[in-house]
Formats: C-alpha cells, sequence, structure tokens
C-alpha cells in the first residue's frame, strides 16, 4: 500500500491532542453502542491510533467478542497492547499494516474508519480490503472530521462497494453492496 507511518513523535503529538483535547468530550461506549457494538461482536478498528475506541470496544465486546486494532505506526500497537494489559482485555489483538489487515474473508462484523480517511491516497486499496474481511451483514462506520459529509460518502462509495446506509449522531454507517 503506498501510505507511509507518521513518526513516533508525531504519533506521540497526535496522542496527546487526542487525549487531551477530543476523547474526553466524546462518551465512547455510547457512540460504540449507537453503531452497533455490542457482547460477541468483531470489531476491527483500522487507523485505530492510540487506540481510545479500540479499548472502549474491547469492553463493550466482552471476552465473547474481539477487538482488532489496526495502525501503521508500530508504536501504537505496542502502547494499545500495554494498555490492554492494564486492563485485563484479553480479547484485543493488535495490528500493524497500512492496508493488508491479515484477517480472513467475512471475519469482522463492525470495522471502525474514524479519522483516518482523510489520510487514505487512494482510498481504494484499504475501502477494498475492509470490504473484504467484513461479513456480509456487517457495518462501515466512517468518521472523519477533516471532511465535508458529502465528500466523505462519496469517497467510501466511489472507493469501494459500499453504500450510506444511515447515520448516528458521531458516524456514518456503511453496508456493503454485493
Amino acid at each position: 500500500m503506498p501510505y507511509e507511518p507518521m513518526s513516533d513523535e508525531k504519533f506521540e503529538e497526535m496522542s496527546r491532542t487526542f487525549n487531551q483535547k477530543r476523547y474526553p468530550r466524546l462518551n465512547l461506549a455510547a457512540i460504540l453502542q449507537e453503531i452497533g457494538v455490542a457482547p460477541g461482536k468483531t470489531v476491527l478498528d483500522f487507523g485505530c491510533g492510540p487506540g481510545n475506541f479500540s479499548i472502549a470496544a474491547s469492553t463493550l465486546v466482552t471476552s465473547s467478542g474481539l477487538v482488532y486494532a489496526l495502525d501503521i505506526v508500530p508504536l501504537a500497537a505496542k502502547k494499545i497492547a500495554a494498555a490492554a494489559a492494564r486492563k485485563g482485555l484479553d480479547n484485543l489483538r493488535t495490528i500493524t499494516s497500512g492496508g493488508s489487515t491479515g484477517l480472513d474473508d467475512d471475519a469482522v462484523d463492525v470495522v471502525l474508519l474514524f479519522d483516518i480517511l482523510h489520510h487514505l491516497e487512494p482510498p481504494e486499496p484499504v475501502l477494498t480490503e475492509l470490504a473484504r474481511v467484513l461479513a456480509a451483514d456487517g457495518l462501515l462506520a466512517v468518521e472523519d472530521h477533516h471532511l465535508e459529509d458529502d465528500d466523505l460518502v462519496a469517497r467510501v462509495e466511489e472507493g469501494g462497494p459500499f453504500s450510506l446506509s444511515g447515520r448516528t449522531d458521531y458516524a456514518h454507517l456503511f453496508s456493503l453492496v454485493r
């Protein structure tokens, strides 16, 4: 994939900014529940960054579910794995990649693509991979505060086999078109 990871320093700066300014004002569990993250679900948090949504999802899916936290920055995986261990969450796996998930076809119920779409140039390789791993009745949840709503929807629908199927207060929801 043509995507390049940010430096550890830039990742740390981005994480601090999100953890201090963005995440404290969000109810992560409520956002995820509204999307459909629930006990027994398998979730892929693609471009997970500092892992706040991954950790929250891991708690919601309980021990009967599984969360994959994927980021191109190796430091992200290291920090998320350490946070999961501190919290006793054994249902969270990290993946270091800029595109390929290494997951089986139809393995995921919910894909989170939060604040990463604007980085994907072009978005098609990642969206194709997400469509491959998403179960037929699965859901792709996309939020990106860097993009206007119309641009976000167009990028997803033009970049992969997805169709807008709903909207929560936080994210656009897309279903597979097969």
